[in-house]
């Protein structure tokens, strides 16, 4: 938690509040009584000292917050949850760009949600407080699994095998020199961040030659250790139509991971 002020000087101030882990479901309850704990220690629980809380558009913050305001002014006169929520613009930014990644190649956080939300006693704060605690979602980025439709869930595969195999690597970096290219490292998407998801395409199309080539002659190469039966090397091949695709993706990831950048401070 991070708190924001204006001191005596007009001066605007940040500091990190607390650290601190979630014990039990990341509900908003939890998150809620949380949050009176932390402001508790600081005498914030007030509504003539706390203005305004900003956090993501789940209904989970939004939950948090009109926890935190039955604490501050249970009469909701000086201190109204709807009006002193205020959601981060970072993170719509991330949601967008989730919206357009799952709309042209669907990833399966994207069909654990649709699944959910079939169900007859679900409704929206359901669905995402499941999907905030279920652990299925949260190897995504660390998976070796893939659907064979899945574009992403292909790529981010691949990337993890070459990447949990010091003989791939090295042969992986013998064919970006071979390719006259730079023998970059393939990176790793970080979940809670879609501009890395843009900085791991760059990579990937910088070495389009190395990677369709590690794909044709990896598995017949001895100094690259077999994957486990019955997968292969060649099932991550891309066509050139998939590639058109990741490039597309690609330009539609650039405007928001730039827009990202510019939101980030030294907290």
């Amino acid at each position: 938690m991070t708190g924001h002020w204006i001191d005596a000087n007009w001066n605007l101030q940040e500091q990190v509040l607390a650290f601190q882990e979630i014990i039990g479901d990341h509900s908003g309850e939890n998150t809620g009584a949380l949050l009176i704990e932390i402001l508790g220690e600081y005498g914030l629980v007030n509504p003539d000292t706390l203005g305004w809380g900003t956090a993501d558009g789940s209904t989970i913050c939004d939950k948090a917050i009109a926890i935190l305001a039955e604490r501050v002014d249970p009469t909701h006169k000086q201190w109204v949850p709807k009006e002193q929520c205020a959601h981060c613009m970072e993170h719509a930014i991330h949601c967008a760009s989730r919206a357009f990644v799952n709309k042209v190649s669907p990833m399966p956080i994207g069909s654990i949600k649709s699944k959910l939300a079939t169900d007859e006693d679900d409704d929206l704060i359901g669905v995402e407080e499941l999907v905030a605690t279920d652990d299925t979602t949260n190897d995504l980025c660390d998976t070796d699994e893939f659907d064979p439709a899945d574009l992403l869930g292909k790529i981010l595969a691949f990337i993890n095998q070459v990447r949990s195999s010091p003989q791939a690597r090295t042969f992986f970096h013998k064919l970006c020199k071979d390719e006259s290219l730079p023998p970059l490292q393939l990176l790793k998407w970080i979940r809670t961040c879609w501009a890395s998801l843009y900085d791991l395409i760059t990579h990937l199309l910088d070495v389009c030659p190395a990677c369709n080539k590690f794909t044709l002659l990896a598995d017949d190469d001895h100094r690259v250790p077999n994957l486990k039966f019955p997968k292969t090397y060649g099932m991550f091949k891309l066509n050139e139509g998939k590639w058109c695709l990741l490039e597309l993706i690609h330009d539609g990831l650039r405007e928001p991971a730039l827009s990202c950048q510019s939101f980030l401070h030294a907290t």
